[in-house]
C-alpha cells in the first residue's frame, strides 16, 4: 500500500496509482547550464497559469538533448527547441504534470516566471524585490534558491546570487506582511532557480522539486552507480525494443536493466516518487493530476520482455536483485552471477549494452587486455547482436578490435565518454 491505493506487478500488469503524495524532498543538483536568450515572458500570475501557453525549460545531461527532445515531442510538447543541456518547449499545466511523471531523460522541469536585466547587485536586488512573490507562495511556506551562472555573468559566485535573491524575497514579505518565510534546504515547499547569463536574469519555478533521476526504487547503490537518467538514455539511443532480448553484462546495480524494463512495459518513472515540487504550488490541481496519472498507468503494456542482467560480482548481483524487486519488475528481468567472458547470447540475437568498469570505478591490471576480451567475447559469443559499449577510455576501447558504426559523446558524471555501437554479424571477423 502506498499513498492510500494498492499497486502491484503480476504478469507485467500494474493496478492503481498513488493518489496522495508525501513530500520527502532533499535538494541536490549537479551543475547545468541553459540559454534563455529567446524567452519573452508575459506578466506572470498563478491565477492564469493553467490557461497559459507556458514556456518550459527541461534540463538534462550534456549529449542527451536530442533524446530528451524526442521524448518531449512524443509526450505532446509544442515548439520544441534544443538548448545546451536542456530542451525548451511550450505546454500547459497538465503537460507539466505529465512531463514530471513520464519523462525518463529529464533532470528537472523549470517554468520561467520573471525575466529582467541587471548590471550590478543593487539592480538585481531591486528587480527581484519588486517581483510579486506572494503570487507564488505564502509567507508560511518554506523555500530554497538554486543559483546557476552562465558562461558570462556579471557575478562570479553562485552563493552571492542565491543570497541576494533570498534577501529580496524575504524583504518583500517583511515589508508587506511583517513576517518572512524561512529557507529550507531539506524538503522546502517551493524550489526556485535563478539563472544569470551576462546581465540577463531569469527566475524560474522548479516544478520537479527533487531531481528526477531520484526515481525512488533504488534501495542501495553499488560502487559508481550509473545514473538512472543516463541509463534510460542509453536504452533509448540503442534502439532496443521487445521481443528482441536485451543483454546487460557487467550490470553493476542494475540501472540499465531496470530502466529498460520500465520503458518496455510503459511504466512511468514517476510512479515510485513520493511527490513533485508543483504539488506545493498555490494553484495545484489534484483532480487534474490524478486524472493524468491514471491515464498514464492505463497505458502499461503486457508484452513479452526478455532482459538478462549479469555481473561477475555476487555483491553487485545482490544489489541488482534488491533494486529489481523494489522497482517491481522481477517478472521482466533475469538476474545471474556470471562472468561476461564465459557468457553467450543464450536467448538469441539481441541488443547488448555494456558499461565496463573503468579506473575510477575499479582498478584494472590490464585495461587493454580487458577490452580485447570484450571484443573477443562479442565476436564469438554474441553473433547477430548489436552491441553498445559506454567507455571513458577511448585508447583502450580501440582494442575491442571492431569498428564502431556510431560514436556518441556523452557524460557519465564528470567523465566524458563515448557510446560506441558495434554491429556483430554471423561469422564476422575483425572489422
Amino acid at each position: 500500500m502506498r499513498n492510500g491505493r494498492k499497486f502491484q506487478v503480476s504478469s507485467f500488469i500494474w493496478q492503481g496509482l498513488l493518489s496522495e503524495w508525501q513530500q520527502k524532498i532533499k535538494i541536490e543538483r549537479p551543475p547545468h547550464s541553459f540559454s534563455v536568450a529567446s524567452l519573452r515572458l508575459k506578466p506572470f500570475s498563478l491565477k492564469t497559469l493553467d490557461k497559459s501557453n507556458l514556456k518550459i525549460i527541461i534540463r538534462t545531461f550534456a549529449g542527451l538533448e536530442e533524446t530528451l527532445a524526442a521524448e518531449v515531442l512524443k509526450l505532446g510538447g509544442r515548439n520544441i527547441k534544443e538548448l545546451t543541456r536542456a530542451v525548451q518547449c511550450e505546454g500547459d499545466l497538465g503537460f507539466i504534470y505529465k512531463a514530471n511523471f513520464s519523462l525518463r531523460t529529464a533532470i528537472n522541469i523549470l517554468v520561467p516566471v520573471f525575466e529582467f536585466r541587471a548590471a550590478n547587485d543593487v539592480e538585481l536586488y531591486n528587480n527581484l524585490k519588486a517581483f510579486e512573490w506572494d503570487e507564488l507562495q505564502d509567507v508560511d511556506q518554506t523555500f530554497v534558491i538554486n543559483p546557476v551562472l552562465g558562461a558570462k555573468s556579471v557575478f562570479n559566485h553562485t552563493l552571492f546570487l542565491a543570497q541576494r535573491t533570498k534577501d529580496a524575497l524575504v524583504d518583500y514579505f517583511n515589508e508587506k506582511y511583517q513576517r518572512r518565510p524561512d529557507v529550507s534546504k531539506n524538503n522546502p515547499d517551493l524550489y526556485y532557480t535563478i539563472h544569470a547569463d551576462d546581465d540577463k536574469f531569469t527566475l524560474s519555478l522548479d516544478s520537479s522539486g527533487d531531481i528526477l533521476f531520484k526515481r525512488g526504487y533504488r534501495q542501495i547503490a553499488g560502487e559508481a552507480p550509473l545514473n538512472e537518467v543516463l541509463a534510460a538514455a542509453l536504452v533509448q539511443i540503442s534502439g532496443w525494443n521487445p521481443p528482441r532480448p536485451l543483454y546487460n553484462p557487467m550490470c553493476g546495480s542494475g540501472s540499465i536493466g531496470i530502466e529498460a524494463a520500465l520503458m518496455a512495459a510503459n511504466i512511468p518513472p514517476g510512479v515510485f516518487r513520493e511527490g513533485f515540487g508543483f504539488q506545493k504550488w498555490k494553484n495545484y490541481d489534484e483532480e487534474l493530476y490524478n486524472l493524468i496519472t491514471e491515464k498514464l498507468l492505463d497505458k502499461i503494456k503486457e508484452d513479452y520482455i526478455k532482459i538478462i542482467c549479469n555481473d561477475i560480482s555476487s555483491e553487485a548481483m545482490q544489489l541488482t536483485e534488491e533494486n529489481v524487486m523494489a522497482a517491481k519488475v522481477e517478472d521482466l528481468i533475469a538476474c545471474s552471477t556470471e562472468d561476461f567472458f564465459l557468457s553467450s547470447a543464450s536467448s538469441g540475437p539481441g541488443t547488448v549494452i555494456i558499461n565496463p568498469p573503468y579506473n575510477e570505478r575499479m582498478e584494472l591490471e590490464d585495461e587493454i587486455g580487458f577490452y580485447q576480451k570484450i571484443g573477443d567475447t562479442l565476436k564469438h559469443k554474441y553473433p547477430g547482436c548489436t552491441a553498445w559499449v559506454l567507455t571513458a577510455n577511448l585508447d583502450a576501447a580501440k582494442y575491442i578490435g571492431l569498428r564502431p558504426s556510431r560514436k556518441i559523446a556523452l557524460f557519465n558524471g564528470q567523465l566524458e565518454c563515448k557510446f560506441l555501437r558495434f554491429d556483430l554479424y554471423e561469422g564476422s571477423k575483425r572489422r
